[in-house]
């Protein structure tokens, strides 16, 4: 997984990433904004969500809070239907669906799509998916990682495949230790037993790169799961 949507087009390709930061769950850094665009986070779309660390450079930004990037500005589109500033007349405005935060630095963090994030139950809150398989796989527990929902509702689940999730090794015991050290420690606790996804890994028709997490949740919730405890 990885960044992808229209926080990474809006962003100029400049600013370092903080690799530190994405090894530990801390998101993506996209860079600061292209010229002539202007970026919110709308936090009341991921209210729950626990503060980022005071170490996180943006944790200083948007009350160490993330949420939906919303753009505005000439470059975007007066037809994008979700921004609320369109119908009205105003500066064309576009509700991107990625969860970001932004650095006192003005750069942009990228963390997830918003559509994707797991709500993994009292004490840890909403995950962004993206950024916990990111950990995971930086850490070297397997090839590719999914963090989904195990069935509308269910609890969180990491599906896992590759090599290195089927060697015999204690695959579960590696992903909680993991996800443990990584921002979003409080999801450990509520992991079901990781699975192993047998087969070619399912991608979204729409980019063939991009893991198909609605697919692998809704198998994680039937019988042919195999669990790794």
């Amino acid at each position: 997984a990885g960044p992808a949507g229209p926080a990474q087009d809006a962003c100029a390709a400049t600013g370092p990433t903080d690799d530190a930061w994405t090894r530990a769950g801390g998101g993506v850094c996209l860079g600061p904004l292209a010229d002539g665009l202007e970026a919110q986070i709308d936090t009341s779309v991921w209210a729950g969500a626990p503060p980022l660390p005071n170490e996180h450079p943006a944790a200083r930004a948007d009350l160490g809070r993330a949420g939906e990037l919303v753009l505005s500005g000439p470059g975007v589109s007066p037809g994008a239907p979700e921004g609320p500033g369109n119908a009205a007349g105003g500066t064309p405005t576009f509700r991107s669906g990625d969860v970001a935060v932004r650095g006192d630095d003005g750069r942009l963090w990228f963390l997830g799509r918003l559509a994707e994030v797991v709500d993994a139950g009292p004490g840890a809150g909403p995950v962004p998916a993206d950024a916990v398989e990111l950990a995971l796989t930086e850490a070297g527990v397997a090839a590719r990682c999914a963090l989904v929902r195990a069935g509308p509702g269910g609890p969180p689940v990491v599906v896992c495949a590759g090599p290195r999730a089927s060697d015999g090794r204690q695959l579960h015991e590696e992903v909680v230790a993991a996800v443990s050290g990584s921002i979003w420690r409080p999801l450990a606790g509520s992991l079901l037993p990781t699975l192993v996804f047998p087969g070619r890994w399912p991608v979204d028709s729409r980019h063939s790169s991009k893991v198909h997490r609605a697919a692998l949740g809704a198998w994680a919730a039937g019988p042919g799961a195999v669990r790794q405890a």
